[in-house]
């Protein structure tokens, strides 16, 4: 059994997989949770959204929360659900839910 590996600061430069992502890590580090179409849509998209900085993983689980990560530019559906199934398998997220601010009209 393998043990799990504290999550590395923001400035880390372990490669993705190394270690458990938190949430003062780089996005990078979600690299081989989220499928690699999404995330290199993922990253263009808080590129442009963060133009300054490196953004962590807490700007990621921020947007997820707040429903604005659906609505990222660039960022299709599909994209979005494999960022979503990623931060889930990576143990960020609990359940599969539609945050209350991203949601649709009801049918």
């Amino acid at each position: 059994m393998s043990a799990i590996r504290p999550p590395r600061p923001a400035d880390c430069h372990s490669t993705p997989g190394e270690h458990q992502a938190g949430l003062d890590c780089p996005v990078h580090c979600l690299a081989t949770a989220i499928p690699g179409p999404a995330f290199r849509a993922l990253a263009h998209a808080l590129a442009d959204r963060y133009p300054a900085k490196v953004p962590a993983v807490a700007d990621l689980l921020a947007l997820y929360h707040a429903g604005e990560l659906a609505r990222l530019p660039g960022l299709s559906p599909r994209s979005y659900a494999g960022v979503r199934n990623g931060l889930h398998a990576a143990g960020l997220i609990t359940r599969h839910r539609r945050p209350a601010a991203a949601g649709r009209a009801a049918r």
